[in-house]
């Protein structure tokens, strides 16, 4: 019996120490834990609905230093996504014993975070001493409407010279919850400038993706040499939501480049003439297209190689350059171009496009083209009905005459065989007598 005493009492002993060093050890405590102004509950599931995808949500953290420390870490980490953990952290300085402090940190929810059960792990560590960490799940929703900008094409790049054009094409997708069906607009723009061009997109599915036309942007000849603010804004949800990226755009003025040039490019551009025929052409989709005539004239003393090449037309439409892109003039020597233009089925408005005439490594002159293009007329189905109603009729009346015929051949070959029937017996009967 006295040994099981000891024993016991041994035990309690270091049970008690064993208390005695985990208080030691704790020297924090978390007190509150705010996730975007709702505070959350570690002993429950807290829903978070409607939340925007690829925004910053504000976490501020509430704890009790026990004891004087001069510097604690304070962190939030978002688990359970495919790629990983979302996470930020700060530290707070010269933390004095029994005061309460707030810090405030921020997660970045990933654009392609998807409604689920998501881990929030609230972790705040003293200098010395153990970590004390509290855990919250979080019952995610997503926004009904939400859309994020993938990728943004801009030829030929984010360095274009003035008098020169910028094509932008912008790929976009749909993260909310629903089919965007009213509709969403992209458009890039310089403010500085005071350029921008837009296109719209009828209609994007919930998950899908869909791009813009290349939307063309002239910058001036006479813009100065710097660097401008471009921004691509995808308006959505019947124009109640927009989402924003931004690009600096380097303009390089057009007279530094000319005096980079050789004076025998210099010469080629000053003697060479360019003209084109009729710059906005109508045409109908999906049938024949229209013509654009270029005319080269080398005013030089020597032979020069142009080339014709042609851009901003992939999304809506063909070109096809005849009898080449590439011309070689001799001296006086005048040569025509022509760019043949048809628009795809489904194109319909305005287009603009760009031709550029170059020789060697100068871009001689870049001409600015539009083709407005009218939806196909569906005649052809009505032109076919007609035809074969036509048709049909004729056979008809064909058969009909064929059927007449017949029956009067018919009616010949009876009434022969009973003349041929009433002759033989006239003979007979003459014959008997």
């Amino acid at each position: 019996m006295k040994g099981k005493a000891l024993f016991a009492a041994f035990m309690l002993l270091l049970v008690a120490v064993m208390a005695m060093a985990s208080v030691h050890a704790q020297l924090v405590t978390i007190d509150e834990v705010e996730f975007d102004e709702d505070t959350l509950d570690p002993s429950n599931s807290s829903a978070i609905s409607n939340y925007e995808r690829n925004q910053d949500i504000p976490v501020k953290v509430h704890f009790t230093a026990l004891t004087d420390d001069s510097d604690v870490q304070v962190e939030a980490a978002l688990t359970g996504f495919d790629d990983g953990e979302v996470r930020d952290s700060k530290y707070v300085s010269n933390v004095k014993a029994n005061e309460t402090y707030v810090k405030k940190l921020s997660l970045n929810l990933p654009w392609d975070m998807d409604q689920d059960y998501y881990t929030l792990r609230v972790t705040v560590c003293p200098r010395s001493g153990s970590c004390v960490e509290e855990t919250y799940e979080l019952d995610v929703e997503a926004q009904d409407h939400g859309f994020v900008i993938k990728d943004v094409d801009f030829s030929p790049g984010l360095s274009v010279e003035a008098g020169r054009a910028l094509l932008t094409t912008v790929r976009v997708e749909n993260i909310g919850n629903q089919d965007e069906s009213e509709g969403v607009k992209v458009k890039v723009s310089i403010p500085e400038l005071g350029l921008s061009a837009t296109d719209y997109l009828d209609s994007v599915d919930e998950s899908d993706s869909a791009s813009s036309e290349e939307l063309y942007i002239r910058v001036p000849s006479e813009t100065p040499a710097g660097d401008y603010n471009v921004e691509v804004a995808v308006t959505y949800d019947d124009g109640a939501k927009t989402t924003t990226e931004k690009y600096t755009l380097i303009v390089t003025a057009a007279e530094e480049t000319a005096t980079s040039t050789t004076s025998t490019d210099a010469a080629v551009e000053s003697k060479t003439v360019i003209t084109v025929g009729p710059d906005s052409q109508d045409m109908t989709a999906g049938q024949g297209g229209a013509v654009y005539p270029i005319t080269l004239t080398n005013a030089a003393g020597e032979a020069k190689t142009y080339v014709v090449s042609v851009s901003g037309y992939n999304s809506w439409g063909n070109v096809r350059i005849d009898p080449s892109n590439v011309v070689v003039l001799g001296e006086g020597e005048t040569q025509t171009v022509y760019l043949f233009v048809s628009a795809n089925e489904d194109a319909s408005g305005s287009y603009t496009f760009a031709a550029t005439v170059s020789a060697g490594s100068e871009t001689l002159k870049q001409m600015l083209l539009t083709a407005t293009v009218e939806p196909a007329q569906e005649t052809a189905a009505p032109a076919e009905a007609s035809s074969w109603d036509s048709v049909k009729k004729g056979l008809e009346v064909g058969l009909i005459v064929l059927i007449v015929l017949l029956v009067i051949l018919g009616l010949i070959i009876v009434v022969n065989k009973l003349r041929s029937s009433d002759d033989d017996e006239d003979e007979k009967s003459k014959t008997y007598y």
